[in-house]
């Protein structure tokens, strides 16, 4: 999370052409989040080389609320090695 803020919970999302379900999704988590946490949190969505919008969907989300961080990967290397 950028700033100085400790963060007491990441959630990671593994993303792969999830253009479709990827901003949903984001808001879904981001609504649960401010619901039930208590503490700093952020979402880490990492774009394990997609091929669609994915990437651009998490970058509107991360300028949106800096709480969303994107990380992309450069091919698709499956969810393991997304969460690694």
């Amino acid at each position: 999370m950028s700033g100085d803020l400790s963060v007491d919970l990441s959630v990671v999302v593994p993303a792969y052409n999830e253009e479709q379900r990827l901003g949903p999704t984001l808001d879904a988590l981001r609504d649960h989040l401010e619901t039930t946490h208590r503490g700093a949190w952020e979402l880490i969505v990492v774009d394990d080389g997609s091929t669609d919008r994915t990437a651009e969907i998490a970058a509107e989300a991360s300028a949106a609320d800096p709480r969303v961080q994107l990380l992309r990967g450069g091919r698709n290397r499956g969810k393991g090695h997304a969460l690694r």
